[in-house]
């Protein structure tokens, strides 16, 4: 067994063995800090302003990485959808969503921790300039049918990025990208079940692990029938898109599959 000491050093053989040649600009990437941001703010006239940096008194908004932007820009919302934003704490994306419905349609939120949701709802009532949703606490809606037009589950994850910043490698290790991916894999079967056929569900993490990302879409591929939509831009993988900080001016690193339901 690993000493609690040994986790910086499996954390490097783990993510070099995936990477490569690459890791160590990646590693440098992820220490860095984050420079660009996108601000939601209260005036719908300016509902999304870039942001250069953070100083200790930011401007005035809620601040997101831009990746994260474009994990809700795939799920092609309409107005008038039905949305579900499946582990929606804090509630950057849940902001941007409610903005392209533009009060329109519905957005349910979750999460299943009560203190996260809290913090959940009040940034949705700050920030949000419309009030077109609806919050729930629970690991999962209880719903026995299809009911939803968009999903997104921006799915609990290992979260490299933040484990560096916080200085908290020593503890890592490989089980818990393991154990991550099993409760991953159950999240999204059940939110594939809740989809409308024809509709959309985007898979996302914040992970730099293959096994989280397109591991979890090809464990997922086996059981259910569902088709990959392609990706616009940024860096393909083998389901989905990957936007990394070492290729991306800092942003990420986010991942995302958008996976569509077929009508028969």
């Amino acid at each position: 067994m690993a000493r609690k000491k040994d986790g910086k050093d499996l954390f490097e053989k783990y993510f070099h063995e995936e990477y490569q040649d690459r890791w160590p600009h990646l590693y440098h990437a992820m220490q860095a800090d984050r420079q660009r941001y996108i601000s939601i703010t209260q005036d719908p006239e300016l509902t999304y302003k870039a942001l250069i940096g953070l100083t200790d008194h930011p401007a005035e908004g809620y601040h997101i990485d831009p990746a994260s932007m474009e994990a809700v820009l795939a799920l092609d919302i309409q107005k008038g959808d039905r949305v579900w934003d499946a582990c929606a704490a804090p509630g950057g994306k849940a902001l941007i969503i409610l903005r392209i419905l533009a009060g329109s349609g519905m957005l349910t939120v979750s999460d299943i921790s009560s203190s996260r949701a809290h913090r959940l709802r009040r940034n949705l009532e700050q920030f949000g300039i419309y009030k077109n949703y609806e919050v729930n606490i629970g690991d999962m809606i209880e719903m026995q049918c299809p009911v939803f037009d968009k999903i997104l589950l921006d799915a609990p994850c290992s979260s490299e990025r933040h484990w560096i910043e916080k200085d908290m490698l020593d503890d890592w290790r490989v089980g818990r990208t393991r154990h991550l991916s099993v409760r991953q894999h159950a999240l999204l079967c059940r939110a594939w079940d809740v989809l409308k056929p024809g509709g959309l569900l985007v898979y996302s993490t914040c992970s730099i692990s293959k096994k989280e990302n397109d591991g979890v879409i090809k464990q997922f591929l086996k059981k259910r029938n569902a088709v990959v939509k392609p990706s616009y831009h940024a860096e393909k993988s083998e389901y989905g898109t990957m936007i990394l900080p070492d290729t991306h001016m800092g942003q990420g690193p986010i991942y995302f599959c958008v996976l569509e339901k077929p009508t028969i």
